[in-house]
């Protein structure tokens, strides 16, 4: 279980960007974080993710703070976390690139899955390409297919749709709730689109505080 306690965080040493925040998030549920841009939503993210810290409250994995965890093996083997600005460079092909990290992860995951990913994400034709010729939705896509290895069970993804049309976005991230509730996985999902509310299992809406 995945556990925020408290949590507030404050820019200029005064405006609350979140206050007092509390909620635990449950495997096999995909929750999403809802509101306007300046809410707040990509600031827990990163909080859960331990890129940022909180000014005051904890957030626990399993009863341990991810403050106790160092940052390579909570990223290596329990949190995958997607940022709005994808920012994946490699001369890579795809394929190769699917390999590396995959070789690199603690536990790694079966080549007929990752398969499936592809194919359902619409990569697969790209097997070939570097890495760097893709384009923006592209390397969404490819992004969050990635986050899907390695038997983690922490997913933060943050406008995972942003970069695709909605008929896409809707695929995508259909696979990814099927995927979560199979692992028995937690996901936190920061959006403003409206399909991604309704097909989430629960929704935090949030809103501008300063």
């Amino acid at each position: 279980m995945l556990k925020l306690t408290n949590i507030s965080k404050t820019f200029n040493g005064r405006d609350y960007i979140i206050s007092d925040f509390n909620y635990e998030f449950k495997p096999e549920k995909v929750v999403c974080l809802f509101g306007p841009s300046g809410c707040g939503k990509s600031t827990l993210l990163k909080m859960i993710a331990g890129i940022e810290n909180p000014t005051s409250g904890k957030v626990e994995y399993n009863g341990k703070s991810i403050c106790k965890f160092g940052m390579r093996e909570y990223f290596s083997e329990i949190c995958s976390y997607v940022p709005q600005k994808i920012t994946l460079f490699s001369e890579l092909t795809v394929k190769d690139y699917f390999k590396v990290v995959n070789n690199i992860l603690p536990f790694q995951s079966d080549e007929n899955f990752i398969l499936d990913i592809q194919k359902s994400f619409q990569i697969d034709g790209l097997s070939d390409l570097s890495v760097n010729s893709l384009s923006g939705g592209q390397k969404q896509r490819l992004a969050i297919a990635i986050a899907m290895l390695g038997n983690k069970k922490i997913f933060l993804l943050d406008e995972p749709t942003a970069h695709l049309d909605k008929k896409l976005g809707m695929v995508v991230f259909d696979f990814f709730r099927l995927f979560i509730k199979d692992i028995n996985g937690i996901a936190v999902v920061a959006s403003h689109d409206e399909f991604i509310k309704d097909r989430s299992d629960n929704v935090i809406k949030l809103k501008v505080l300063y």
